[in-house]
C-alpha cells in the first residue's frame, strides 16, 4: 500500500467520526526503513495534525484516545506502525 492509500484510509475512518476542520498527514516511514515490513511502502509511520470542533472540551488525553479509536481498524492490523498526533479545535488554531 503506498502512503496516498494509507492517507486516503485515514481520512475516511476519521470523517466517520469526526467533522474534520482540517488534518495534515505526515509520512515518516521512509526514515525507518527495516524497522517494519510496511515502512518501505509508505503509511506506516505517520504524523497526523487534526483541527475539528469535536475536540472542544476534551482533555489532550480524551482527543488521543478518540483518534485512536477511530483508527483502531489500522492500528490492531498494524498497517500503522507508529502515530504521532496534534489536536486542536478551531478555535486553538485562531491563537496559533
Amino acid at each position: 500500500m503506498t502512503s496516498v492509500s494509507r492517507e486516503r484510509e485515514i481520512r475516511e475512518l476519521l470523517s466517520l467520526k469526526f467533522h474534520l476542520h482540517s488534518l495534515i498527514f505526515e509520512d515518516f516511514s521512509a526514515q525507518h526503513a527495516g524497522h517494519s515490513v510496511q515502512a518501505k511502502h509508505g503509511g506506516s509511520h505517520v504524523h497526523l495534525s487534526i483541527c475539528s470542533s469535536d475536540f472542544q472540551g476534551l482533555s489532550r488525553l480524551e482527543r488521543s484516545r478518540r483518534v485512536h479509536e477511530a483508527l483502531e481498524p489500522l492500528l490492531s492490523s498494524a498497517k500503522i506502525h507508529a502515530l504521532t498526533l496534534r489536536l486542536s479545535t478551531p478555535d486553538e488554531e485562531k491563537i496559533k
